[in-house]
C-alpha cells in the first residue's frame, strides 16, 4: 500500500509471508499424505517487475524433483495453463479438449530441495539479466548495421586496402556478435554483471572478425563463409544437445517472457535461415561443378529440417516460411527455372512438409509433444476454430512488431544498401 513507509512495507510484507508460511503449515497437518494432493500456486508476481513464481505440487506416488510440462517440455518449469489440467488429472477427470495447458510432472533426479531451490532462483535471476539486457543488445547490433553499410559505400566509392580491412572486420565481428551471445549463456553473468557481459561479447566479437578475416584473407568469400558456417554450426550442436544456449540468453528466449522454452525461438530461427541460404549460396559458387550444387541443397535441407522437425527445432512458423525460401534457392542453383506450376508445387510442398512434422509430432508421447502436434489435436477434437484461433494471433503479433520494434530499421536500411549496390558495383553481385 502506498500508505506506508518504505520500511514499514517490508516489515508487514514479511510478517504476511510469516503468516501465511503458518497457515499453511497448519493446514499440512490435516492433510494424509497417503491420500491427499496438494497443489501450491503463486500466478504472479508480488512485485511490479517480471520474474518467475512457485509451483508446488505433493500428491501420493509423486517423488520429489523439478516440475515440468509437455507445455514447456523444460525440467524446472510450467505455466499457468498447466494448473487446471494437473488438478484434474490428481482427481481422476479427464482434461476437456478445449482446455489449454499439460498436466505437471516431475523431474526426478539426485539434487536434494535445497539445490533445486537454487537452480530456480538462479534462473530467475538469468531470466531478469536476460532481459534487461536484451534492449541494449538489440540497439547496438541495429547501430553497428547503419555504421557498416555507411562505411561499405565509402569502401566502394574510396577503395584501398587498410580501408576495406576494416570493413571485412567489422562486418565479421558485427555477425560474430550473434552467435557470442548465445555462447554468453553458458556463464553466469547474472552474478557478474552487466559490464562483465558487454566486455565478453564485445571481445570475443572483435577476436572473431580479425581471427576469420586473417584465416580466410586468400579468397574473397571465405571470411564470410567462416562466419556463416560458425553461426550454422552452433545453432546445429546446440539444438541436437537440447538447445541449453537458447534458454536464457539474449537472443533466445526467456522464461519469463515464456513464449517457448525449447527448440528454435524467432531470433535464432532467422539467423540460421539467413546464414544458411547465404551459405549455400557460396558453397555452390566456391565449389565447383555438381558437387558444390548438391552440397548446397543438402545444407539448405538440413536447415529446413533443423528447424521444424518437432524433437529438434520445433519451429512451425519458420518451417512455412523456409520451405518455400530455401526450395527457390534450391531451384536457382540448380538452374532450374522457376514457373506458375513451380509456385504451386511449391506451396503444397510448404503444406505436406508442415502436416509430416505434426504427424510426427503425434507419434511421440503427449508429456514430449510440441505446440504443433497439440494444435492439430485440438484441430481434431473442435474443428477449424481452433486453427483460426492461432493463425489470427499470429498475424496480430506479427503486424503489432512493424511499429513497436527496433529491427524495423533493418527493413529500409537493407533495401537501401542493396539498390546502391546494384547501382554503384553490380559486379560485387555477381
Amino acid at each position: 500500500t502506498p500508505l506506508v513507509l518504505e520500511s514499514q512495507r517490508e516489515r508487514f510484507r514479511r510478517q504476511a509471508v510469516e503468516s501465511s508460511d503458518e497457515l499453511l503449515g497448519m493446514l499440512l497437518e490435516e492433510v494424509d499424505p497417503e491420500r491427499d494432493a496438494v497443489v501450491v500456486v503463486a500466478p504472479y508476481a508480488s512485485n511490479e517487475s517480471t520474474s518467475l513464481t512457485v509451483v508446488g505440487v505433493s500428491a501420493p506416488g509423486l517423488e520429489p524433483g523439478l516440475l515440468s510440462s509437455g507445455t514447456t517440455r523444460r525440467a524446472g518449469f510450467a505455466q499457468t495453463v498447466d494448473i487446471a489440467p494437473t488438478i484434474l488429472d490428481l482427481v481422476g477427470l479427464e482434461k476437456p479438449s478445449s482446455m489449454e495447458g499439460t498436466v505437471i510432472q516431475t523431474n526426478p533426479g539426485g539434487a536434494d530441495a535445497e539445490e533445486r531451490a537454487e537452480f530456480l532462483a538462479a534462473a530467475d535471476d538469468a531470466a531478469r539479466f536476460r532481459d534487461r539486457t536484451l534492449g541494449g543488445a538489440s540497439v547496438v547490433f541495429v547501430l553497428a548495421q547503419l555504421g557498416l553499410w555507411v562505411l561499405a559505400v565509402w569502401t566502394l566509392a574510396r577503395p584501398g586496402r587498410r580501408l576495406r580491412t576494416v570493413t571485412e572486420v567489422g562486418t565479421l565481428a558485427v555477425i560474430g556478435f550473434l552467435p557470442v551471445t548465445y555462447f554468453a549463456g553458458a556463464f553466469p553473468f547474472h552474478d557478474w554483471g552487466s559490464a562483465a557481459w558487454w566486455g565478453f561479447v564485445l571481445g570475443m566479437s572483435a577476436v572473431l572478425g580479425a581471427t576469420m578475416q586473417a584465416l580466410g584473407r586468400r579468397y574473397l568469400v571465405d571470411p564470410l563463409m567462416l562466419a556463416l558456417g560458425f553461426v550454422v554450426a552452433l545453432l546445429s550442436v546446440d539444438i541436437l544437445f537440447g538447445g541449453p544456449l537458447q534458454f536464457n540468453t539474449v537472443f533466445g528466449y526467456s522464461p519469463t517472457v515464456a513464449g517457448r522454452f525449447n527448440g528454435l525461438g524467432n531470433p535464432a530461427f532467422s539467423m540460421l535461415t539467413a546464414a544458411g541460404i547465404i551459405l549455400a549460396a557460396l558453397v555452390a559458387h566456391r565449389v565447383r561443378g555438381s558437387v558444390g550444387t548438391w552440397c548446397a541443397v543438402a545444407l539448405l535441407g538440413w536447415c529446413v529440417i533443423l528447424d521444424g522437425a518437432p524433437m529438434l527445432g520445433a519451429d512451425v512458423g519458420g518451417a512455412l516460411s523456409l520451405v518455400p525460401a530455401a526450395g527457390v534457392t534450391a531451384f536457382m542453383l540448380l538452374g532450374w527455372r522457376i514457373r506458375l506450376r513451380t509456385v504451386v508445387l511449391g506451396a503444397a510442398a510448404t503444406v505436406l512438409v508442415v502436416i509430416g512434422f505434426g504427424a510426427l509430432d503425434l507419434l511421440r508421447p503427449e508429456s514430449q509433444q510440441t505446440h504443433l502436434g497439440r494444435l492439430l489435436s485440438d484441430i481434431g477434437a473442435n474443428g477449424a476454430g481452433a486453427f483460426e484461433t492461432v493463425v489470427l494471433r499470429k498475424l496480430n503479433a506479427n503486424l503489432s512488431v512493424l511499429n513497436t520494434s527496433i529491427w524495423t530499421l533493418m527493413l529500409p536500411l537493407v533495401f537501401a544498401a542493396v539498390a546502391f549496390v546494384f547501382w554503384w558495383a553490380p559486379w560485387r553481385l555477381r
